[in-house]
């Protein structure tokens, strides 16, 4: 299966769902990148300021920082979502 084929698939998966879904793979998509970047900048931060020869320790500090991004990226969902419902209502 191509890159091409599985984004149309998934467009046309979203279409079917509705705009939630659609908001839902987003906010996921967004949340792994986040994960993964916070996690490549906490093992460069460990290795830069902290290794002193074995750096073993990079991944572990890589994860902290992923686990502090979870929730903040949890709630940029939530502010996300509750500015959406307010201009909703405000539309009615």
């Amino acid at each position: 299966m191509t890159a091409q084929a599985c984004l149309a698939g998934m467009v046309s998966s979203m279409r079917r769902g509705g705009p939630w879904l659609t908001r839902a793979v987003i906010y996921l998509c967004g949340t792994l990148v986040l994960l993964y970047v916070a996690n490549r900048l906490g093992a460069a931060h460990y290795k830069a300021t902290d290794c002193k020869g074995d750096c073993g320790f990079a991944g572990l500090e890589g994860l902290v920082w992923s686990v502090i991004a979870l929730p903040v990226s949890l709630v940029a969902v939530l502010v996300i979502e509750l500015v959406l419902h307010r201009r909703r209502e405000a539309k009615r």
